[in-house]
């Protein structure tokens, strides 16, 4: 090996790997075939990868962003549905507040008309008792309202009188004349006006 060193005249390598002093290395291989020969300054590399390591950064941040947003616009979805759901509740609880008292009235207006307390027949009929129509208006009181009275007959109420006038007999309040004319012109006569 010696003699193949003194023949092309390039110093003996050193056998640690480390080259002998007053010779230089060659420029490692370059790996991509299309940058050339084109060499880059170490000013330059550390340039491009500090713009590299930026632009990493401001993908993450917009990333981040992006699933922010998604995020937002998911529970503005949610929260929809979930006002969506509590609307539905309510418009449910209305619908039956109306029903009850639409029966209540009916069943009221019925039982006055056939002589029952509205009262008790209000808590004896049930929504269950009665049919329907198509508007959700009861259409059985009547028939309702009138077994109950066929099962218990006591529950009609008797009509009752208004109670007497307890002026009528002595003469002082309970004739009063209707005209204001002619009201006015007794109390002028009574108490001599002119």
């Amino acid at each position: 090996m010696a003699e193949s060193d003194q023949m092309t005249g390039a110093a003996p390598a050193a056998t640690d790997g480390q080259p002998q002093a007053g010779t230089t290395t060659a420029p490692a291989a370059n790996p991509d075939p299309q940058a050339g020969t084109e060499n880059i300054s170490l000013d330059e590399a550390k340039k491009l990868r500090s713009e590299a390591q930026g632009l990493r950064k401001r993908l993450k941040e917009l990333e981040d962003a992006k699933k922010a947003t998604d995020d937002a616009q998911l529970s503005e979805v949610e929260k929809a549905k979930k006002g969506l759901t509590e609307a539905a509740a309510k418009a449910e609880a209305a619908e039956a507040a109306l029903r009850t008292e639409r029966i209540g009235r009916e069943v009221e207006r019925t039982a006055a008309k056939l002589h029952l307390d509205p009262e008790l027949a209000g808590r004896l009929v049930t929504a269950d008792m009665l049919e329907f129509d198509d508007e959700g208006k009861p259409t059985n009181t009547e028939k309702v309202l009138k077994g109950l009275i066929a099962k218990w007959p006591h529950l009609v109420v008797q009509a009752q009188q208004p109670p007497a006038n307890i002026n009528a007999g002595d003469g002082r309040g309970g004739a009063q004349p209707a005209d204001p004319k002619a009201r006015e012109a007794g109390l002028r006569q009574r108490y001599r006006i002119s």
